[in-house]
């Protein structure tokens, strides 16, 4: 059974058509499937025409809580033991599910990579460039396209993060994080992009606050030395050209020195410890042993 999420949020342009694309994927594919639309409290002519389709699940929510709040409706309804998650705007082709779904074996997820991203606006192109070279640093992993809303996964890997999986655009950015960070096996197939139908609900300027503010938790959460130790050279650092000023100027360590001194040294323990608390966490649970070999990008 592979259970197709569509989020559905002011998509009256492009849902009816993108389900029904979907059907005609899925049907040809000879798997068994369901199709689940969550329609997030849209004020246009969705809901009307969710509520015609008897082919389809629908689940409403009385407002608008967020693209990955509905997400996560889908999911928590969901049957399958694949999920497989696309936008109602007719930007992603949903042919490519097809593929997708024929490139899972041995995998806990693959992505819809866009490679080709000239129909996504400029301010989307750099925060999502930015975002790409953090989460390299962090978890020392190329990825194509980090929130791609065109992929499917393992049931059990949204289960397995489902506290840290947020209700708003960023599910696919943490989802994806959070796989790399715990060594799940992920694998990435080039598609194509479109110009979307309909008006965008993406707020460039928050939701590039709320990725940097989740990868950043993500980061701590999983590999939580990758954060901490930089950040208590730079406060060392910090200290070091302080100490230099004190001894030039007043021929003493001031006590901002100190502090700083201080705080670097807490900083770093304060990484360590979290770093034994999550190695003993991912000894338990198994993490890591599955996915310790970095699957090709395609």
């Amino acid at each position: 059974m592979i259970s197709v999420v569509v989020p559905v949020y002011n998509e009256e342009d492009g849902v009816d058509t993108v389900l029904d694309q979907v059907h005609a994927v899925m049907g040809a594919t000879g798997k068994a499937y369901e199709v689940i639309a969550v329609d997030d409290g849209s004020t246009d002519r969705s809901a009307e025409i969710l509520a015609k389709r008897s082919d389809v699940t629908v689940i409403a929510h009385p407002a608008n809580e967020g693209y990955g709040r509905a997400l996560k409706t889908g999911i928590s309804a969901a049957r399958g033991e694949w999920i497989a998650i696309l936008d109602a705007d007719a930007t992603y082709p949903v042919g490519a599910l097809t593929s997708l779904l024929d490139a899972r074996a041995g995998y806990d997820m693959v992505v819809g990579a866009r490679f080709d991203r000239r129909n996504i606006s400029l301010p989307r192109r750099i925060g999502q460039s930015v975002m790409r070279l953090l989460v390299r640093a962090l978890v020392h992993v190329h990825v194509p396209d980090l929130n791609s809303g065109l992929r499917v996964f393992r049931r059990e890997l949204a289960e397995d993060f489902w506290g840290l999986l947020p209700d708003g655009f960023s599910f696919t950015t943490t989802i994806t994080v959070a796989a790399l960070s715990a060594r799940r096996r992920v694998r990435y197939l080039a598609i194509d992009y479109h110009k979307r139908v309909g008006k965008s609900s993406i707020n460039p300027i928050t939701d590039f606050h709320n990725f940097l503010m989740l990868i950043v938790m993500t980061a701590t959460y999983f590999r939580p030395l990758k954060f901490y130790v930089p950040v208590s050279y730079v406060l060392f650092g910090l200290a070091v050209l302080r100490g230099l000023r004190d001894i030039i100027v007043l021929d003493r360590l001031a006590g901002l020195t100190v502090i700083l001194v201080m705080l670097s040294v807490q900083v770093w323990f304060f990484g360590l410890l979290a770093d034994i608390v999550v190695k003993r966490t991912e000894h338990f649970r198994g993490v890591g042993t599955a996915g310790d070999r970095r699957p090709p990008i395609e």
